[in-house]
């Protein structure tokens, strides 16, 4: 009962969104468009620095674990908790800006 109503309630405000976006102006309608291009443009970019960055911590985790001077198992610990709380916090991020974008991308 309550999935309906959520269902409902989410098309009566798309409806509204449709409606109140054929009452903009062309110059509104290019700069809702230009918005969301360049929201996609930071998802993007913010997607192409976490992997380089997750990359170069699993390249200093993997250099670390494998060279005759094993630096203390704290060390290799912490590096890893790190790369895991940036991936929780990077998987946050992208799923604000993803609802953000599609939104935008409905109008």
């Amino acid at each position: 009962m309550k999935g309906s109503i959520i269902f409902m309630e989410g098309t009566t405000m798309s409806i509204k969104l449709n409606d109140d976006f054929q009452n903009l102006d062309s110059d509104q309608k290019k700069r809702i468009w230009e918005m969301t291009v360049q929201d996609d443009t930071m998802f993007n970019n913010r997607l192409n620095f976490f992997l380089v960055f997750e990359s170069v911590l699993l390249s200093v985790v993997g250099l670390l674990y494998s060279s005759k001077f094993t630096p203390a198992k704290t060390v290799l610990i912490t590096i890893i908790c790190l790369g895991i709380v940036l991936t929780i916090l990077w998987g946050y991020v992208q799923a604000r800006q993803k609802h953000v974008y599609d939104t935008l991308a409905s109008i």
